[in-house]
């Protein structure tokens, strides 16, 4: 395997210096989400016997937990997490429906269950848990122009649901799909970050569009002019038939700070080259700041990164970290 070549640019007077590959001898299943609390490394994975695993700034592991069940406590699938730094709460959705809330040492703080829908990215405020949810785009819902819920957010205490975010398929463009009526739906994977109390940015998957979110409503929505020449598309196949083709134009989202954030993108096999894409925010304006390519051989179809502390965790949703970015 090829390391990545050397890189450095300037973000907002931070210099970003791109690293040689941390390469562990540690297999993960399905990788969800990688956290660094300065002293501890958190690994969450998808699909395991234990799903969370703590470890030391050496590697060294320290605790796992989390079993693999549909008992209390237990879960079957993590969809989505939220590391919170200040309180050193990990908030995990699983696949039933529940939130469940542990501390590092592995200690259930509480476990609650909220309406069954799949998440696939979670943030919070001061006062709520928002959860971003995988969208199913069926054909009567985009030629009709339906409401679209792209996220919700529920009561820090409490957990009674607050309110929806919405978009609808005007909003999605997606009256611009050619042979949209020949699938049953199209599923899209959601990410969302929470930049100041009430102002969210969401990006969907396939879809070269941010939509920010201003006190619950759409405030604008901005093209990815990297992205504009690349749609969903439906395809046809003479053995499989009909099909979409989700371009992986925004893989990932993550906070970097309160003025900026990043969005990977890339798939070796659609032929998207690998990288990310990095924005600033100045008075609720967002701006593309820089664009990072990444070259390599790495054998992967999802390229996703986690940020934390100034690290930010390049990895392969699969099985292994594929790479770090530290900042200086």
């Amino acid at each position: 395997m090829k390391y990545l070549s050397l890189f450095i640019i300037l973000l907002l007077n931070k210099s970003f210096v791109f690293s040689q590959p941390n390469e562990l001898d540690i297999n993960f299943q399905h990788v969800l989400s990688i956290y660094n609390d300065q002293e501890n490394f958190i690994v969450i994975e998808q699909e395991s016997n234990k799903h969370v695993h703590i470890y030391d700034k050496e590697f060294n592991s320290l605790s796992n937990f989390l079993r693999k069940g549909d008992g209390p406590g237990e879960s079957r699938k993590i969809e989505s997490s939220f590391f919170d730094e200040v309180n050193k709460k990990l908030y995990l959705k699983d696949n039933d429906g529940s939130i469940l809330i542990f501390n590092l040492t592995g200690d259930l703080i509480s476990e609650f269950n909220i309406e069954k829908f799949s998440s696939t990215d979670m943030t919070l405020t001061s006062s709520a848990i928002i959860l971003a949810q995988k969208i199913v785009l069926t054909n009567d819902k985009i030629l009709n122009n339906s409401s679209i819920t792209v996220a919700k957010a529920y009561q820090l205490d409490g957990y009674d649901e607050l309110y929806e975010l919405s978009l609808t398929s005007e909003d999605l463009e997606f009256d611009k799909i050619r042979n949209v009526s020949k699938v049953r739906g199209i599923m899209l994977n959601t990410n969302i970050i929470t930049m100041e109390e009430d102002f969210h940015i969401i990006s969907i998957e396939g879809i070269p569009k941010l939509f920010v979110f201003n006190n619950k409503k759409l405030y604008k929505s901005i093209k990815l002019e990297r992205f504009i020449d690349e749609s969903i598309k439906i395809t046809e196949h003479p053995l499989y038939g009909i099909g979409t083709k989700i371009p992986a134009i925004n893989n990932n989202m993550q906070k970097l700070n309160k003025g900026a954030f990043t969005i990977t993108y890339g798939n070796k096999f659609q032929e998207i080259p690998f990288g990310f894409l990095v924005f600033k925010i100045k008075e609720e304006e967002i701006e593309l700041f820089e664009e990072v390519n990444i070259k390599n051989d790495l054998d992967i179809n999802s390229f996703k990164s986690y940020s934390y502390n100034n690290i930010i965790y390049i990895f392969d949703n699969i099985t292994k970290f594929a790479n770090t970015i530290y900042i200086q």
